[in-house]
């Protein structure tokens, strides 16, 4: 079973739909801010989409699931976003996300290093307006075939 945040709109809505997944955000009652109540939602879960954003709590999120599921044969994969690759002149109007989004790619980085048979991926995307849903759902997918074979999709890194 799959499981994403931030299911009611946008990419995660589009992921929630054709994954035929279990949805978590405030609309039905979970705040990736409280990681534990989301977390203890998913017994029969294998694979976690951490894809709702609030700041640094899809960081928090990450290591609190990571902690539960780090020896157990589980995926998680983070969707960042490119905009922490721009320069500061860029990025502006948006730098608190940014650096949030930094953030999320270091901690999967940390996380993926380690020996454990929890895999974790982060998946980085540019403007999705420019690269569609379609495309991105694709590399979601091949994010996903990974749990089923030995190596690891650790960062991937998509723009139009």
């Amino acid at each position: 079973m799959i499981a994403i945040t931030g299911h009611t709109k946008g990419f995660g809505k589009y992921l929630f739909q054709r994954l035929h997944a279990r949805g978590f955000s405030r609309s039905n009652g979970f705040d990736i801010n409280d990681p534990q109540k989301i977390i203890e939602s998913l017994d029969d879960c294998d694979i976690f989409i951490n894809n709702a954003y609030d700041g640094f709590a899809q960081v928090k999120l990450l290591y609190a699931l990571y902690e539960e599921w780090k020896n157990k044969n589980k995926l998680i994969i983070n969707i960042g976003s490119r905009s922490k690759d721009f320069t500061l002149r860029e990025r502006e109007v948006s730098f608190g996300y940014s650096v949030e989004k930094l953030a999320l790619e270091h901690a999967s980085k940390q996380l993926s290093g380690t020996f454990s048979k929890c895999k974790i991926t982060a998946l980085h995307f540019g403007r999705m307006e420019e690269i569609g849903y379609d495309i991105c759902y694709d590399y979601v997918q091949l994010a996903i075939k990974t749990k089923y074979n030995e190596h690891r999709l650790v960062d991937l890194h998509v723009s139009h």
